[in-house]
């Protein structure tokens, strides 16, 4: 009976992407020194999550670094790998990112325990095979000889889109938006990067109830570590805002409309 009961609670955890990736994935710390930890999500991570299992198609608006390439990159791997028939692709517009996320899917992977690890049996820079169960994960850059492939694609990211050239939107992008199904995922996601591109354009369009697309803000106070203590030897060189200080218009209206503390204030008055 303890048996049958293990089983159906690891069938739970591995059916549910937020159980299994706190469960089994692990992440490197901020800190080198700390090493790997265990991926819990935080709230903006979760925000996007849940846009992913509500919606087929988001699109994804974030700061720098505040790990959303992390989540969506794990959450493709996962159901890669526990679940039969996949074909997910992952694009990145320049190479060095296109690797950064490779190695940290490898991480991912890595650190799953090998009793309920499904056997990788290709793993090459541009893709992960599990053949047992007819799956694949590929991760590639956009305007590679590959990128893009004409094959149907069951769960398609697509990175820092903002950034694409107009070409690899056209060339790559929207083809292989093209060859996922209905029932498929498409995950956009981007840092801002001004106007007159296709990012900017479709946000437009989301606004005005014209793309298929369901629109996620991440701001950057969403990010729980992006705030200053008060006495911070950070702010050593800037006595005028280390302890205490009075806030100006503009910060006065951030702390009324979105509830911002001293200590975020603080954090981006050093970011500035």
């Amino acid at each position: 009976m303890a048996i049958a009961s293990d089983k159906q609670l690891l069938i739970d955890i591995l059916s549910d992407d937020k159980k299994c990736i706190e469960t089994f994935f692990r992440i490197p710390h901020k800190d080198p020194k700390v090493g790997l930890v265990p991926f819990k999500l935080k709230r903006h991570q979760l925000k996007v999550l849940d846009a992913m299992n509500q919606y087929r198609r988001v699109f994804v608006i974030k700061p720098r670094q505040v790990g959303i390439t992390s989540i969506v990159s794990a959450v493709l791997l996962k159901r890669t790998m526990y679940r039969e028939y996949v074909n997910a692709l992952t694009m990145a517009h320049k190479s060095d990112v296109t690797e950064r996320i490779f190695k940290k899917t490898t991480v991912f992977y890595n650190g799953i325990p090998e009793a309920i690890r499904v056997k990788m049996d290709g793993d090459s820079r541009t893709y992960k095979e599990f053949s047992s169960i007819g799956s694949s994960y590929y991760i590639e850059t956009a305007g590679s000889k590959t990128s893009g492939r004409s094959n149907t694609v069951s769960d398609l990211h697509a990175s820092e889109i903002a950034f694409w050239e107009g070409s690899a939107i056209d060339g790559v992008l929207k083809p292989a938006m093209q060859s996922v199904p209905l029932t498929g995922s498409v995950t956009l996601e981007t840092t801002p990067n001004g106007e007159g591109n296709y990012a900017f354009e479709e946000v437009q369009k989301i606004l005005k109830g014209e793309s298929v697309f369901h629109l996620v803000v991440i701001y950057w106070f969403d990010e729980d570590d992006f705030q200053i203590a008060e006495g911070s030897e950070l702010l050593e060189p800037f006595p005028n805002i280390q302890n205490d200080f009075d806030y100006t218009p503009e910060e006065q209206a951030l702390v009324n409309q979105h509830g911002l503390t001293k200590a975020q204030i603080r954090w981006r008055r050093y970011k500035i």
